[in-house]
């Protein structure tokens, strides 16, 4: 039996409907097994052996490419496919109270992670550093009575005649974290690490009495956040803590953004119910 361009030196078995290719180049064994997809033959999963110890391999995965499609490993990595989450501005790093005329509620963040791969560290793949490519919305609230201005970079506040009925800003972030994270056996894990952004300019709405005002106001177009993730199966929490600022204000103070969002890993869900199934089958 022959599978794909293999040489003559290859040996193949077939196990289970699949077929697992062995090619020994020296002290190196390469192992490679395929599974059928309708006529076709493709590669589920390639490791490599050296003296006997197993290659250390890279898990490359996006929620847009079919679960059979992508090289396994048990270290992988955990970020949200898709999270809602809260978000506010504060006046300092690590801040819990938010700049004066800001507002808590109603300011949220949407994000996606399109891409990830991560690299395990131990044998037993219990630690490792996780790579991801993100898309970060926010929504930043302000009150009311209060229009936001910008000049120059420095963003200040005016007292309004007429209380507004919609008051805030939106940017857009390409964000891209890099995190150690700790998995074990029970599938939880938590991650730390640091997130450079890059940021578009904000675009400002104020709802007036006397009508709608809009504009486009500068934010630091680069920025940086402390990355703090958590979960167990699907379910991911992470916080996101600026370190550098979001902008400043005409008085010269820093602002800094934080926030708390849930997620699910879609992957991770994929996964968690095709065991499901391979179970109620062994149980048939």
């Amino acid at each position: 039996m022959t599978v794909g361009a293999v040489e003559v030196s290859d040996t193949t078995f077939t196990v289970g409907g699949k077929s697992i290719v062995v090619d020994v180049k020296g002290e190196k064994t390469n192992v490679k097994v395929y599974g059928k997809a309708g006529g076709e033959e493709t590669k589920v999963s390639e490791m490599n052996f050296v003296d006997g110890q197993e290659i250390e391999t890279v898990y490359v995965g996006s929620p847009f490419i079919p679960t059979d499609r992508l090289q396994h490993t048990s270290f992988a990595p955990r970020f949200a496919t898709a999270w809602i989450g809260m978000t506010n501005i504060t006046g300092k790093v690590l801040g819990t109270h938010q700049i004066d005329h800001a507002r808590f509620s109603k300011s949220f963040e949407l994000g996606v992670t399109p891409y990830y791969m991560s690299v395990p560290f131990t044998k037993n793949n219990s630690f490792g550093m996780s790579v991801a490519a993100q898309l970060v919305w926010s929504h930043l609230c302000f009150q009311k009575d209060y229009a936001v201005n910008e000049n120059s970079g420095k963003w200040g506040f005016e007292k309004l005649d007429k209380r507004a009925d919609g008051n805030n800003v939106n940017y857009l972030a390409a964000r891209v974290p890099l995190m150690l994270s700790l998995q074990d056996n029970t599938d939880y894990y938590i991650g730390i690490g640091i997130a450079p952004e890059l940021r578009t300019n904000a675009w400002y709405r104020l709802k007036g009495a006397d009508g709608n005002t809009t504009d486009t106001y500068k934010l630091n177009r680069m920025g940086l956040n402390a990355m703090l993730s958590w979960g167990i199966g699907p379910i991911v929490f992470s916080g996101s803590f600026g370190v550098t600022p979001l902008f400043k204000t005409t008085d010269g103070k820093k602002v800094y953004q934080n926030s708390f969002s849930v997620g699910v890993d879609v992957l991770s869900l994929v996964k968690m119910i095709n065991y499901g199934k391979d179970k109620k089958k062994q149980r048939k």
